[in-house]
């Protein structure tokens, strides 16, 4: 059965600057995005999770290609679910 607190969690990912080919000519800039989920539980068995990824929406690299177009990680991205224990 899920207990009657309330739990929640923030988490910090960067990425150092790195190279995207072989021969090291095309950079990827350094990225820093933090997450969040938290658990709110609604009685009876019941809980509602909220999950968000990359809370401040930073552009996160995630290549390059030669003509120098850049692919773009996963933007602000948030989740909704509702758990359902039996006793």
């Amino acid at each position: 059965r899920y207990a009657a607190a309330f739990d929640a969690a923030l988490t910090a990912r960067y990425a150092s600057a790195q190279f995207e080919d072989d021969l090291n000519v095309r950079r990827l800039a350094p990225a820093l995005t933090f997450d969040a989920t938290a658990r709110v539980p609604l009685g009876r068995g019941l809980a509602l999770t909220v999950a968000a990824e990359n809370l401040f929406d930073r552009t996160v690299e995630a290549g390059v290609s030669e003509t120098g177009i850049v692919d773009r990680g996963t933007p602000r991205t948030v989740w909704f679910g509702i758990a359902w224990k039996a006793d």
